[in-house]
């Protein structure tokens, strides 16, 4: 870890030497902010007085004033602009960001229908409560048990319903986890990205928002009905080779995991076994340990043991590796007293009636009611197959907006 001087002007043997720490330019929360922004600012912004965010044409996100994406049609494309400016990096998180904006709207249409009185600041809290709470409630319910066992699950109570509010937890994101253990999903990508019939590769798609302007029912159903690369030491070479390549003669692309491992010594992580002394478990002394994964290479790269959390030995169940998963566990357990299963402030709190309409709800759902997809299966972090079948639309959990309606003064 590298150290700051309080102060340059005094001696060394008078100011205390204290850890360096890098800022977050994200909120830590699980508040939307891929909606509403890490900044009073940005959110302003974009709120109009009913309590609506601003749209682009055909209700897509609004237009960004910078240019930080590849226009390939000049009539129809532009950069997009979202709570976190890498919306326009890859085709999904431009999609992801499009349906929950366009999801904020569509409540405060609800709530408005039922709660005529309220203005639109009201409408506009309200709406946004509930967007982060869906945020919070697929995250737990779908995304953490696509990689994380049921002993995981149980011990760290990360099921629904088992939340319990810490607050001596610090809810910021620490770096060892932001910077590494959370980059076990770099692996998961594929080599092509599927929109309805077709196939681009992956390195063609980055930074250019055109399938997603164009064409976002179907991205959603080609993410939907594809399975992701394992989560293991091998990259596929749009992100090792050709990331954010500008002229493919020129070799110009950038290599994702290069990035990632210099900025762990730009972070001033630890060395590996220092983690592993944290997490409990023994040093490894040598690259032939059965620790690592079988194909390891690294010894042909360095003299002493390095590691990441990626070139381990996969656990059965658990797609996180043995690593990764203390450090993901340790960080995700008890993060926010503005959780959606409980609250300190009974004002904020949903109401038990209210919350049995959110934990019923799906990132299916919110994909069913924001596009025009016809079908999805009902968990989306899978495939579909004969254990998770498709589901028509019409089909999927609404939410019950009788549940907000507040008689008038």
């Amino acid at each position: 870890m590298e150290f700051v001087r309080s102060s340059a002007a005094m001696d060394v043997n008078d100011v205390d030497l204290v850890p360096r720490e890098q800022v977050n330019g994200l909120t830590s929360y699980l508040d939307a902010s891929t909606v509403y922004g890490s900044t009073k600012e940005f959110t302003e912004k974009n709120l109009l007085p009913n309590g609506k965010l601003r749209v682009g044409p055909n209700n897509m996100l609004p237009r960004s004033d910078k240019m930080n994406c590849k226009i390939e049609d000049r009539r129809r494309d532009y950069c997009l602009s979202a709570g976190d400016h890498r919306v326009n990096v890859f085709v999904g998180l431009g999609m992801f960001h499009t349906v929950f904006h366009r999801e904020h709207n569509r409540l405060v249409d609800e709530l408005a229908r039922v709660n005529p009185h309220w203005r639109g600041s009201k409408l506009f809290q309200e709406a946004r409560k509930i967007n982060a709470a869906l945020h919070q409630h697929i995250t737990y319910n779908e995304y953490l048990p696509s990689f994380l066992n049921d002993a995981t699950l149980l011990t760290y109570r990360l099921r629904v319903g088992d939340y319990r509010y810490n607050p001596k937890v610090d809810p910021s994101v620490s770096n060892a986890f932001s910077t590494a253990a959370f980059r076990f999903g770099h692996s998961q990508i594929q080599t092509k990205v599927k929109v309805g019939r077709d196939e681009f590769k992956m390195e063609n798609t980055l930074m250019r928002p055109h399938l997603v302007l164009t064409r976002l029912d179907e991205v959603v159903e080609g993410l939907a009905f594809t399975q992701a690369e394992n989560a293991d030491q091998f990259f596929v070479r749009a992100i090792t080779d050709r990331l954010f390549e500008k002229d493919r003669r020129k070799r110009d692309g950038l290599d994702l995991v290069s990035l990632n491992t210099q900025r762990g010594r730009d972070h001033g992580l630890a060395p590996y076994n220092e983690y592993r002394k944290i997490c409990g478990l023994f040093p490894v002394t040598s690259f032939d340990s059965p620790v690592f994964a079988p194909g390891n290479k690294l010894k042909f790269v360095y003299e002493e043991v390095v590691s990441t959390v990626l070139h381990r030995v996969p656990m059965p169940v658990l797609k996180v590796l043995p690593l990764g998963d203390n450090t993901v566990q340790k960080h995700i357990d008890e993060m926010s007293a503005y959780y959606v299963e409980e609250s300190l402030c009974k004002r904020l709190k949903f109401k038990g009636r209210q919350l049995a309409e959110i934990r019923d709800q799906t990132l299916a759902s919110v994909m069913c009611r924001n596009t025009k997809v016809r079908e999805l299966q009902e968990h989306m972090m899978f495939v579909n197959g004969t254990s998770n079948p498709l589901i028509p639309c019409e089909d999927m959990p609404k939410i019950d907006f009788t549940k907000w309606k507040e008689n008038p003064l």
